[in-house]
């Protein structure tokens, strides 16, 4: 009985520590999980990041208008003399020389009144000689008479008559001097009428328009063509305010076409408007550029662009790596798995980078992904590991990283920025 009670008793004690045995492996497991989920947590909550070193790079930032090309003088060729179009001799295209004779008006009424006025002429200059005869035979009558008076022979009343007709044919013939003035002005303006009805070009150039067609009735205010000197063409586009000031007279401008790929012609501003338009609220400007070949046309439109500023060797980060903290602008710098905010001062804008001019040197490792949601002194894990130097290649300049829009402006996430400026034209 003694030995079987103390078989129990053993068989209870070995059961009592392996329980115990089991209960500690079972809570060493359970302390085990508890900190891998701990440390898996811990580390989940450190943001990763990515970072690219800066480096040295050029930038040219341009301001990129919509603009059209109109003739920089051209001219309406309007008759002088109202009438029926006989004949137009040119057509739209064709190239004209100053003093080359366009168009015909009818002349018919006008070569008749010019020979009535011939006829009128030669009939009142010959009243003139008769009156000029009548004239010197009254004169001398008069004087015979004034004689003969003198020595008493004639009375007074006579030699009166004889002076009343010598006035009387003197005033006939200053009468007709005057019809004959009249007559020969009435005769020139014929004739200038008459040589107005052959419209000439008033400039060499190329006919633009054709407005009418012969047969047509026209007046002093009809246009028969357009004459415009292509030979200098005039570029015009619009800006908005907030880049007019940057533009002055003699800035240069670039013009660029589809119909000529990539071929640029350059010209400079020498028109400002000295106001804005009250509809689109921009400021017309115009360039002038030299077009010997004429390969540019009145009617054209392009791109207008104008360099802004250009660097050879700058510092540039993408235009999404800068953020605003606390009212300031700036961009997170990755040092020993930290993130440190630098504020900066910006500079040139283009292609989705811009310029740091101060703030930040040479090599610093840049967040470029993941920057939104950063504070200062904040842990970060940097993706492919590292420090964030050892990252190059295309990222070094302004390659946009996925959830970062590359269009925002600096300090301002999720708003589109512009790299090269458009403005105006294209509203």
């Amino acid at each position: 009985m003694r030995k079987w009670i103390l078989i129990v008793l053993a068989i209870v004690l070995v059961g009592l520590v392996g329980y115990r045995i089991r209960m500690k492996i079972v809570q060493n497991q359970t302390l085990l999980a508890q900190a891998s989920q701990q440390k898996n947590q811990t580390r989940s909550s450190v943001p990763m990041v990515r970072a690219v070193p800066v480096q040295p790079q050029p930038i040219r930032q341009t301001l990129k208008m919509v603009g059209n090309i109109t003739a920089d003088n051209e001219l309406a060729v309007q008759p002088r003399i109202s009438g029926r179009l006989v004949s137009l001799l040119v057509d739209e295209g064709s190239t004209v020389h100053k003093g080359q004779l366009l168009a015909v008006m009818d002349d018919e009424s006008i070569r008749l009144q010019l020979q009535q006025s011939e006829a009128s002429l030669g009939s009142t200059r010959a009243n003139i000689h008769q009156a000029e005869l009548d004239v010197a035979q009254s004169k001398a009558d008069r004087d015979r008479y004034q004689e003969l008076l003198k020595e008493r022979y004639i009375s007074q009343r006579d030699f009166e008559n004889v002076d009343n007709a010598y006035k009387t044919a003197q005033a006939s013939l200053d009468a007709l001097r005057s019809q004959l003035r009249g007559a020969e002005r009435n005769y020139d303006l014929l004739k200038l009428q008459l040589n107005q009805t052959k419209v000439y070009s008033p400039t060499g150039g190329v006919v633009t328009h054709k407005l009418v067609t012969e047969g047509m009735n026209l007046t002093t205010g009809s246009t028969i063509v357009n004459v415009a000197d292509l030979s200098q063409v005039k570029l015009v586009f619009h800006v908005d305010q907030k880049d007019a000031p940057a533009l002055r007279k003699n800035t240069q401008v670039a013009f660029i076409t589809d119909a000529y790929g990539e071929q640029r012609f350059s010209g400079q501003i020498d028109e400002v408007a000295p106001t804005y338009d009250s509809q689109t609220r921009t400021l017309n400007l115009s360039a002038r550029i030299r077009n010997p070949e004429r390969k540019l046309l009145p009617g054209m439109f392009g791109t207008a662009e104008i360099l802004l500023g250009e660097k050879t060797a700058a510092l540039v980060v993408p235009v999404d790596a800068v953020v605003n903290q606390d009212g300031r602008q700036g961009v997170f710098v990755a040092a020993k798995n930290m993130a440190r905010f630098r504020p900066v001062e910006l500079g040139l804008m283009a292609e989705g980078r811009v310029e740091v001019v101060a703030g930040i040197s040479a090599g610093d490792p840049v967040v470029v992904l993941g920057q939104n949601r950063l504070r200062d002194g904040q842990p970060v894990q940097l993706m492919g590991g590292g420090d964030g130097r050892r990252q190059r290649g295309a990222d070094a300049g302004g390659s946009s990283s996925p959830g970062n829009d590359p269009g925002q402006r600096p300090g301002q996430p999720g708003r589109p920025a512009e790299s090269d400026r458009k403005a105006g034209g294209g509203r």
